[in-house]
């Protein structure tokens, strides 16, 4: 089956995950038909594993946003813009600390007021984006984080690859409700599934397109392991 992953505004070339969420992860097949290949210019076989090693020196890499920056501009949106949609859509008690880097740790007080506040087997959303802010008013998640959740970056042109998907609507996706800490270690084997598809097949792709979706798995996946690493301190199983 192939699978089209569609651009984003020419204007902005971001893409906003509030949206995805309600239509499904961009790596699962929306039905079951098989798509026809497209592309808005030349693209050719790559062995990935190979380009994967090699200096990233296309044009499109030099001009185009880094994760960061659009990360960082989502970040100044929500200071300054009272009207704009907090992530999730969800007013949280705690205000999100919009300058936090995530350079603290937990302590053990604060460890217990986590465990006691919240059950991560059995979040519901706004649960989930409460426990978000008071992970970054407590500065062990940064603002990057929060933003990671809510926006991302397409590809200068459409993708299409040849991949086997499952029925898993949520595949690929970090399920941000009822069991968090299952959700997330299902999220980082899809990633590693990815990942090791990415590296050993040969599909048609240029190589700022095999970067942005090389860029995608690794930033998510350094997130996920992040998270991780918090939710187990919180998770008294």
């Amino acid at each position: 089956m192939a699978i089209s992953l569609q651009t984003a505004s020419p204007r902005t070339n971001v893409w906003d995950t509030m949206r995805r969420a309600q239509s499904g992860s961009v790596f699962a097949l929306a039905g079951r038909q098989e798509t026809k290949k497209q592309s808005a210019g030349p693209t050719f076989s790559v062995n990935l594993d190979a380009l994967s090693k090699k200096e990233e020196t296309s044009p499109v890499r030099k001009t185009d946003r880094s994760l960061d920056e659009i990360y960082d501009e989502y970040i100044e949106r929500q200071k300054k813009d009272a009207s704009a949609l907090p992530p999730g859509g969800v007013v949280t008690k705690t205000p999100i600390n919009w300058d936090a880097d995530g350079t603290s740790s937990l302590t053990e007080e604060q460890i217990e007021h986590l465990r006691s506040t919240y059950d991560l087997s059995h979040m519901d959303k706004e649960s989930y984006w409460d426990l978000m802010a008071e992970l970054t008013d407590m500065n062990v998640i940064s603002a990057r984080d929060i933003a990671s959740q809510c926006v991302a970056k397409l590809p200068s042109s459409p993708v299409t690859a040849w991949y086997t998907v499952t029925d898993d609507d949520t595949f690929g996706q970090y399920v941000q409700s009822g069991d968090i800490r299952e959700n997330l270690q299902k999220c980082k084997k899809d990633l590693d599934l990815m990942m090791d598809w990415l590296k050993d097949r040969s599909i048609m792709m240029d190589s700022s397109q095999f970067f942005w979706m090389r860029d995608d798995i690794l930033s998510r996946s350094t997130r996920t392991d992040r998270f991780l690493g918090i939710f187990e301190l919180l998770d008294e199983r």
